[in-house]
């Protein structure tokens, strides 16, 4: 993950679930936190950014493990379904 990445996700995950978020052009900070997109892009022109990055955060986060598994090769279903 680049190093811009890593840090709108870390701005990101201190945000509430399910709202709108401002970040500055340059995503280094946020600059507005709101209900919805028209409450914070006036936030942001208060704030004196006219151009910020506004998101929308989850309405949940939740933690993914993806695993990886051999899936055995058969032509009858039943075989590779019972060694799952």
């Amino acid at each position: 993950m680049s190093p811009t990445n890593e840090m709108r996700l870390e701005l990101l995950q201190s945000v509430p679930p399910n709202m709108w978020v401002a970040l500055s052009p340059d995503e280094s900070n946020i600059v507005a936190i709101g209900e919805s997109f028209a409450e914070v892009a006036i936030l942001s022109e208060l704030a004196g950014f006219f151009d910020p990055v506004i998101l929308k955060t989850q309405a949940e986060c939740a933690s993914m493990t993806v695993q990886s598994a051999r899936a055995p090769v058969s032509s009858r279903p039943e075989r590779w379904m019972a060694a799952s």
